[in-house]
């Protein structure tokens, strides 16, 4: 098969992508209003349920649909261990920790620039939601449509022309697709760490489970006790008097508070966990490898083959717009 052909496989996928992104922000621009027409607050189970059902339900299976044009491939086979998968963890952890720096400090410098707050709308959807419906949405549902859609789909479509260039093109898609700043960079580690387990083993049930309990560790776990602390007290702590007997008594009983307490304790587990991320990612970066000496698709026209076609340009353009339309209207708030 030549290069043009190829390009052509990997155009026609990111239209395929393209329409299941526009499809979706359609519908759910749609549901909101109609939501809004009928009176229906959008909160808890109707917030997840407005925005989960127009994209899986109606957008993702369109995207299937179109994706039928294109050969299915089986990918690797080999076999982690749980004690392989408990290792990846921290190691992925490690990654988001350092993506989420990156997107914390753009999101900082475009804010002090612009003279306003970019917020992370994510995190800040979960935090205004009631825990149960964050959980299953977030943790159960989120991951299992997450990887169905951006790394089973994708890579058993297009892996076989070249496993190298399908694995950072399903990271890139997948940190795009979140239409955050904040979650761009670690999303999209996340993505290609994911799609290279998917791409050695063929099991999507693997990067299903680490996707679940990084959204739990780190998305709704810590919001189980964020909720119930008085964050405006605990800021304003280290300003009270402290040869007040009364502030002192306040500022004793605000860190003593049980949900205090378990926070500190999940940030502990957190640092010792990103440490050992950081020996585990020196220990076993090099160890690394895909053998694409099989695929069609070689350099020097890989990366241009991947990404430079009509199909990821006009997903890529999509994302893009979605996302600095989101910033815009921070700074306009």
């Amino acid at each position: 098969m030549d290069l043009n052909e190829i390009k052509k496989k990997y155009s026609y996928a990111g239209l395929s992508y393209f329409a299941f992104m526009v499809l979706t922000w359609i519908l759910q621009v749609c549901t909101m209003l109609v939501l809004k027409k009928m009176g229906i607050e959008r909160h808890d189970w109707i917030m997840y349920l407005s925005s989960m059902i127009p994209m899986w339900a109606v957008s993702f299976p369109v995207c299937v649909l179109m994706m039928r044009k294109l050969p299915t491939v089986k990918t690797g086979d080999e076999k982690y261990g749980a004690l392989k998968l408990l290792q990846v963890y921290p190691m992925v952890l490690f990654m988001v920790i350092s993506g989420s720096v990156i997107g914390n400090i753009l999101s900082f410098i475009i804010g002090f620039l612009t003279n306003s707050e970019v917020k992370n709308t994510t995190i800040d959807a979960i935090q205004g939601q009631a825990i149960l419906p964050s959980f299953v949405f977030a943790c159960i549902v989120a991951p299992v449509m997450e990887e169905l859609a951006f790394r089973k789909l994708l890579i058993d479509k297009l892996g076989h022309y070249s496993k190298k260039y399908t694995i950072i093109l399903s990271g890139v898609m997948f940190g795009l697709a979140h239409a955050n700043l904040y979650q761009f960079f670690y999303a999209c580690a996340l993505g290609i760490v994911f799609a290279y387990i998917y791409t050695k083993t063929g099991r999507i049930h693997y990067t299903m489970i680490l996707h679940g309990i990084i959204n739990f560790m780190h998305g709704v776990f810590p919001m189980i006790f964020l909720k119930n602390l008085d964050m405006e007290a605990l800021q304003n702590a280290s300003k009270l008097d402290i040869s007040s007997q009364e502030n002192i008594q306040a500022i004793l009983n605000l860190y003593s508070d049980p949900n205090f307490l378990m926070l500190l304790l999940w940030l502990f587990i957190i640092f010792c966990l990103l440490v050992l991320g950081i020996v585990l990612f020196i220990l076993n970066v090099k160890k690394v490898r895909i053998d694409d000496t099989a695929s069609p698709l070689q350099k020097p026209f890989a990366l241009k083959t991947v990404f430079l076609n009509v199909g990821i340009i006009l997903f890529i353009l999509e994302t893009l717009t979605d996302s600095i339309y989101q910033i815009v209207c921070q700074i306009k708030a």
